[in-house]
């Protein structure tokens, strides 16, 4: 059975940097060994930006 993790990750400031912070763990995450599953992206009830990121170890 497949374990999943969701990962969030913010940023108040722009969606570029989000998008930057999102790719980074994506790709830390990776090195890691675990698989990318998805990536979202949305708003918190604050209106500050956030990715989701769903991974799992295959």
């Amino acid at each position: 059975m497949k374990k999943f993790e969701i990962i969030r990750v913010s940023d108040w400031w722009s969606t570029n940097s989000l998008i930057e912070k999102a790719e980074n763990v994506a790709n830390q995450k990776s090195r890691e060994g675990y698989e990318i599953v998805s990536i979202s992206f949305g708003f918190s009830v604050w209106m500050k930006v956030s990715a989701y990121i769903t991974i799992t170890k295959p």
